[in-house]
């Protein structure tokens, strides 16, 4: 879907119809998986939630948003740990749009180039769309939003 944004649209139009698509499609599992599962679960009964969820609300818009930057586990994986570690939707939503920001368009750009590549070549290879660049750049946005969480534990060690 996020392909076909940048293929029909452009790759700035494209790119901003993925992210809100996909920040409104994740706060509303959000919001069911946080009705769902403190309805369903008892997780402050295990020890390793309860320090987990401690250590979260200090910083979990940077722990939000190095998830959302680095696409380590899939996107509905995150928001239902979100979801059973309370974070605030305001937390939740702003972490999710700085955080797919990037992705969003790159997948818009890629759409977008590959409208371009078929109406324009006859020899349409996939290499030629997604580089090396692009995956630098999701680990050093991912590197980037660790930066305050390493400096908070810097400071205060």
């Amino acid at each position: 879907m996020s392909l076909l944004g940048g293929y029909l649209y452009s790759t700035y139009l494209g790119g901003i119809i993925n992210l809100l698509s996909a920040t409104i499609g994740a706060t509303l599992f959000f919001v069911f998986s946080n009705f769902l599962i403190s309805r369903s679960f008892q997780l402050e009964k295990f020890s390793y939630y309860t320090k987990i969820k401690e250590g979260f609300a200090k910083n979990s818009f940077w722990y939000l948003l190095f998830f959302r930057l680095v696409p380590i586990f899939p996107f509905f994986i995150i928001n239902i740990i979100a979801a059973t570690l309370h974070i605030p939707i305001r937390t939740f939503i702003a972490a999710s749009l700085i955080g797919m920001l990037p992705g969003s368009l790159i997948f818009a750009y890629v759409g977008n180039n590959l409208n371009i590549e078929i109406v324009n070549n006859d020899n349409f290879e996939l290499s030629t769309l997604i580089s090396s660049k692009i995956i630098v750049v999701f680990v050093l946005l991912g590197i980037t939003s660790l930066i305050p969480i390493l400096f908070k534990k810097w400071k205060y060690d």
